[in-house]
C-alpha cells in the first residue's frame, strides 16, 4: 500500500512540473472542481481513492493540489477554509516573471505592491499593507524579522528555480501560521529529490532595467522515497537608470542647493536606479535539501537588498540654501538582508492512522539600514530564531473524521551586533536612546484542527490557535468553515476566522518601558467570506468571493475603536488544451477614519483588474501577457483631503502593468525566452507607475526586455 501511496505523490509531483500543464491558478481550481467532485479531497489509504486517483490522467492528478502551510491536515484545494491561489512553476516559467513581487501581484486576486522609502517594497491584499501583516513560509517554515520589519526576506530576489509552487491564502484565514497572519499567508514549497530529477542551468539577461542572473539545480532520486536537491542562484541588479525609471515628486518646494521641486514633476536631483542592489552587492540564494520516507533535512541561504530614493521632504531646504549641502543622493536609503536557515524534520508512523512530525528549525536574520548622514539613522541588527513545531495526525481508514493536534515553541534572541555591519551602527531598530543590550522572547502556542465529512457532498472544517507571548496577552484565533457541494458541479463554502498580530518586540519593549505594562494587547481582525463557484461549461469556471473584516488596533490599553474592510473578488477562466485566459477583479472599500488611526495605510485602488493569458502552439512555440491595472483611487483621495494632505492632481491615476513573453523549446534540453516587461510605457511612461506610501510620490517603471536561455542535461 505505501509503495501506491508513494505513486501517487510522485504522480502528483511531476504533473505540478511538467511543461505541458500551463492552466493558471484560477483554471487549476476549475480542473479541481470539475474533476474531482465525487472524490474524496483528502489524502488517505483507502483503496478506494488509491484506485480513483490511480484511474485519473496525469493532467488532473495536477489538480489535487495540498497547502500545507494553511492546515494541519492534507486538505485540498477546493476545501481548504478560505481563498486560496496555487501557483506553479510552469506559471512563473511561462510568465516570466522578475521576481515574487511582480508574480504574486500579477496572478493573486487583489495583491498589490507598493513602495516604501523606508524599507522593501510591501505587498498588500484586501486593501491592508504592511510587512508585518503578511506572513512568507518556506517548507512550512515563517521568515519574519520579528523586531521591527516584519516580512522582508526572499520577494525582491530574482531568482525562482528553487520553488516548485506557491499557495497564496488570502485575508486572516491562515492564522494557523500564528501572529502576523492578518493580511495573507504566501506559502513556498521547494524542489526535492524527488520532484526534480536532473541538472540544468538558467541564464537571464535584462535590457533597460538591467538584469544578470545564473541558476543551477540539480536533483537525483537515491530510491523509493529518498532524494537529494541542490540549488544556487547568484543576481546581478543595477536596476534601470534615472532617466527611464523617473521619480515624480509629491511636493513643491526648493532643495538645499537651490532647484527648484514642483509637485507632480520628475525631482530634478539624483536618486538610485530602480531596484537597484545594495551598495552594489550581488543577490544569493541557496538551497539543499534531502528527503525519505522518514526525514526531511534542509538548509538555505539568502541576501538581498535594495536602494531606496531619500524621500521628496528630506531634499528640501527649511532654511537658505547652504553652499555646499547637496540634494543629490545618488545612493538613497539602503536596506540588506541575509539569512541563514537549518531545519530537520522526523516522520514517525505510529499506527495505520496516526502520524506524529517532529520538526526543528534554526535561524539567523541579519537586517541593516544605511542611511545618508543627517537624513535618516543607519542602523542594523540580528535575530536568531529557534523554533519546534510538533504536530500528531489522525487520519483513520474508511472514516469521515480526522484531526490533528499541535505544539509550536519559539526562542526569539534580538537585538544583536549585525554579523555584516559587526559594531557599525549597531542598535536595536527604533530603541536608539535606551542602549538596549540583546533580549530573549520565549512564544508559546497549541494547534489544533478537526475536519468532518458527513457527506460527500458536505465537509465542515473547524480549526484554531492560542497564543502565549511572554509580554502580551493570550489570543485564541479559531476558523471554521462549510463547503457544500451543489448541483452541477457548483460549491458554495462559508469561512469565519480570527487572527492576531502581535506588535513588534520593539514596540512591545517600548510600551513596557513606557508604561510599565505586561500584558499589551495585540491587533485582530474578525473575518467572514463567502465562495461561490459556478461551472458554466467544463471549459468555463467562474468564481466570486464577498468577504467583510473587522478590525481593531492593539496596544498598550484596550483596543482602540476598529475599522471595517470589505470588498469583493471575481474570477472567470477559460482552459484548453491550447488556451488559458484568467479574468481578475478586485473591489474594496473601508470605514476607516486615516485622521484617528495616525498613519495612511490603505494606499489601494478601489478598483483593481487583471487578464493573465496563455498560448501555446504544437511546434514549441508559447506566447503569454499579463495586465495588472489598478484605477479609481477616490476613496483615498477623499480621505487625504480631510486630513489636508495636499498632491498632485495626477498622482492617483490609473496605472497599468502590461509584460508579452514568447518562449520556443528547441529540441528536448533547450528552452529559449523573450519577455517585455511594462510595454504601455513605450506609449506613455506614466501608465506603468508604481506609488510609494507617502502621498503623490510615484516611480514610473520602464520598458525592458528580459532574454532567457534555459540548458537541460
Amino acid at each position: 500500500m505505501s509503495k501506491k501511496v508513494a505513486l501517487i505523490h510522485l504522480f502528483l509531483c511531476l504533473s505540478l512540473c511538467s511543461n505541458n500543464l500551463r492552466a493558471t491558478s484560477a483554471s487549476a481550481s476549475a480542473s479541481a472542481s470539475t474533476s474531482n467532485r465525487n472524490h474524496s479531497t483528502h489524502r488517505t489509504s483507502s483503496d478506494r481513492e488509491l484506485q480513483e486517483l490511480l484511474a485519473l490522467p496525469l493532467t488532473k492528478l495536477a489538480s489535487v493540489k495540498f497547502l500545507p502551510s494553511v492546515s494541519l491536515l492534507p486538505t485540498s484545494y477546493r476545501e481548504i477554509p478560505g481563498t486560496a491561489t496555487f501557483i506553479d512553476e510552469s506559471q512563473l516559467k511561462n510568465q516570466g516573471f522578475r521576481d515574487l513581487n511582480q508574480a504574486l501581484e500579477a496572478l493573486v486576486p487583489g495583491a498589490y505592491v507598493v513602495h516604501d522609502n523606508f524599507g522593501l517594497p510591501m505587498l498588500g491584499l484586501r486593501g491592508e499593507t504592511g510587512n508585518s501583516r503578511l506572513l512568507y513560509v518556506v517548507n512550512g517554515l515563517e521568515s519574519r524579522h520579528i523586531t521591527s520589519r516584519g516580512t522582508v526576506t526572499e520577494r525582491d530576489i530574482p531568482l525562482l528555480g528553487d520553488i516548485q509552487h506557491i499557495g497564496v491564502l488570502s485575508g486572516p484565514g491562515g492564522s494557523i501560521r500564528g501572529s502576523g497572519a492578518i493580511t495573507g499567508v504566501i506559502d513556498v514549497t521547494t524542489h526535492t529529490g524527488l520532484t526534480f530529477s536532473g541538472t540544468d542551468i538558467k541564464l537571464r539577461q535584462g535590457f533597460n532595467e538591467f538584469l544578470s542572473t545564473l541558476e543551477f539545480r540539480h536533483g537525483r532520486r537515491l530510491g523509493d522515497n529518498k532524494g537529494l536537491f541542490i540549488y544556487a542562484g547568484v543576481a546581478w541588479q543595477p536596476g534601470a537608470s534615472r532617466d527611464s525609471a523617473r521619480l515624480f515628486s509629491g511636493r513643491t518646494g526648493v532643495t538645499f542647493d537651490g532647484r527648484e521641486v514642483s509637485a507632480g514633476s520628475p525631482v530634478p536631483y539624483q536618486n538610485p536606479h530602480l531596484r537597484e542592489n545594495y551598495e552594489d552587492q550581488n543577490k544569493y540564494k541557496f538551497h539543499a535539501q534531502y528527503d525519505d520516507e522518514s526525514w526531511s533535512a534542509w538548509i538555505r541561504y539568502v541576501r538581498g537588498g535594495i536602494k531606496n530614493p531619500i524621500d521628496t521632504d528630506l531634499p528640501l531646504a527649511r532654511v537658505p540654501p547652504v553652499p555646499g549641502h547637496s540634494a543629490d543622493f545618488p545612493n538613497g536609503i539602503q536596506y540588506f538582508y541575509q539569512q541563514a536557515t537549518a531545519s530537520l524534520t522526523r516522520k514517525i508512523k505510529l499506527t495505520e492512522a496516526t502520524r506524529l512530525e517532529f520538526n526543528a528549525s534554526y535561524d539567523v536574520l541579519d537586517f541593516a539600514q544605511n542611511a545618508p548622514v543627517n537624513t535618516f539613522t543607519s542602523r542594523s541588527d540580528r535575530e536568531d530564531h529557534l523554533i519546534s513545531r510538533n504536530l500528531i495526525r489522525w487520519e483513520p481508514q474508511n472514516s469521515n473524521i480526522k484531526a490533528a493536534f499541535g505544539y509550536e515553541f519559539r526562542h526569539n534572541r534580538i537585538g544583536m551586533r549585525s554579523l555584516e555591519k559587526g559594531d557599525r551602527d549597531h542598535q536595536a531598530i527604533l530603541i536608539v536612546s535606551d542602549k538596549v543590550e540583546p533580549w530573549t522572547i520565549l512564544n508559546h502556542a497549541i494547534l489544533s484542527e478537526i475536519n468532518w465529512k458527513p457527506r460527500e457532498d458536505l465537509a465542515f472544517f473547524a480549526g484554531g490557535r492560542v497564543d502565549f507571548h511572554e509580554h502580551a496577552s493570550t489570543f485564541l484565533s479559531p476558523r471554521l468553515a462549510i463547503t457544500k457541494d451543489l448541483k452541477n458541479n457548483n460549491s458554495l463554502q462559508v469561512m469565519y476566522s480570527r487572527a492576531a498580530r502581535f506588535l513588534t518586540e520593539d514596540d512591545v519593549r517600548a510600551l513596557r518601558f513606557d508604561y510599565g505594562h505586561t500584558r499589551i494587547l495585540p491587533d485582530k481582525v474578525d473575518n467572514l467570506e463567502l465562495t461561490y463557484e459556478h461551472n458554466l461549461t467544463n471549459e468555463i469556471h467562474a468564481s466570486v468571493t464577498p468577504w467583510i473584516n473587522w478590525r481593531a488596533n492593539g496596544g498598550s490599553g484596550n483596543h482602540e475603536k476598529g475599522y471595517r474592510d470589505m470588498g469583493v473578488e471575481g474570477r472567470l477562466t477559460y482552459t484548453s488544451e491550447t488556451f488559458n485566459a484568467t479574468l481578475l477583479h478586485n473591489y474594496g472599500t473601508t470605514n476607516r477614519n486615516f485622521a484617528s488611526t495616525g498613519s495612511v495605510f490603505y494606499r489601494f485602488p478601489d478598483h483593481q483588474s487583471k487578464l493573465i493569458l496563455e498560448k501555446k502552439w504544437g511546434n514549441g512555440y508559447q506566447a503569454s501577457s499579463s495586465l495588472v491595472v489598478n484605477w479609481s483611487f477616490d476613496r483615498l483621495k477623499h480621505e487625504l483631503a480631510n486630513l489636508n494632505i495636499t498632491f498632485p492632481g495626477d498622482a492617483y491615476n490609473t496605472s497599468a502593468l502590461w509584460n508579452v513573453g514568447l518562449s520556443k523549446q528547441l529540441g528536448k534540453d533547450l528552452y529559449v525566452r523573450l519577455d517585455g516587461y511594462n510595454l504601455l510605457a513605450l506609449a506613455d511612461d506614466e501608465l506603468s507607475r508604481r506609488n510609494f506610501l507617502r502621498p503623490g510620490l510615484f516611480w514610473t517603471e520602464p520598458a525592458s526586455m528580459m532574454l532567457t536561455l534555459h540548458k537541460s542535461y
